[in-house]
């Protein structure tokens, strides 16, 4: 993924703002992935600098979304929660993607409910998840339900209702093997299990 992005250096020398602040939300995502964190915050709060100049609700929309996550992953739950609340508010673009494998309300939706319940706030984590789910139902999106689904159950993890979390995850499970999502269909089976 790093290779391909070497766009940014073009985007750079043409001084094309624009591509720069998309590639940056990609460099992002590629920067988490390898585990380098605060390379990953630094280049996210470029990307949403980026968008805010320019106006451009759909990059700022997608560095919120992974800067919340980024917080998600670091652990930092009430960080997370400020930036995915901020986001849900200017997601209004329901069914839309905008160049990620998700539909991004949804899914901020869903780590929005992620981080609530580790902070322990379970009814709003439920509520939060549960409207993942209703969106990814509504846009047909297999793979946005697919973590709406795994994301709410963890919520009924958390509070202790282990059967609501089961039924869930069975359907979750269901959903990644009819769908093929093998990177993370064994997860669910895990957790189910």
């Amino acid at each position: 993924m790093g290779d391909h992005l070497r766009a940014e250096v073009l985007a750079r020398l043409l001084g094309d703002q624009h591509q720069l602040g998309r590639i940056a939300t990609l460099m992002m995502m590629q920067q988490r992935a390898t585990g380098d964190f605060d390379a990953a915050s630094k280049i996210g709060q470029e990307a949403l600098a980026i968008a805010r100049t320019l106006g451009d609700r759909s990059i700022e929309v997608v560095a919120m979304h992974y800067l919340g996550e980024l917080h998600l992953v670091r652990g930092e739950y009430s960080e997370a929660v400020t930036l995915l609340e901020r986001n849900i508010g200017l997601a209004k673009l329901r069914d839309e993607r905008l160049g990620t494998p998700v539909v991004l309300s949804a899914a901020s939706e869903s780590s929005l409910g992620l981080a609530l319940s580790f902070l322990g706030q379970f009814d709003e984590a439920v509520g939060h998840g549960e409207a993942a789910v209703r969106i990814a139902e509504e846009t047909d999106h297999p793979f946005t339900l697919f973590l709406g689904l795994f994301f709410l159950s963890w919520a009924h993890l958390d509070c202790g209702d282990f059967a609501r979390a089961a039924r869930i995850l069975e359907r979750c499970l269901h959903l990644g093997r009819t769908w093929q999502f093998v990177d993370r269909t064994p997860d669910v089976a895990a957790v189910l299990g």
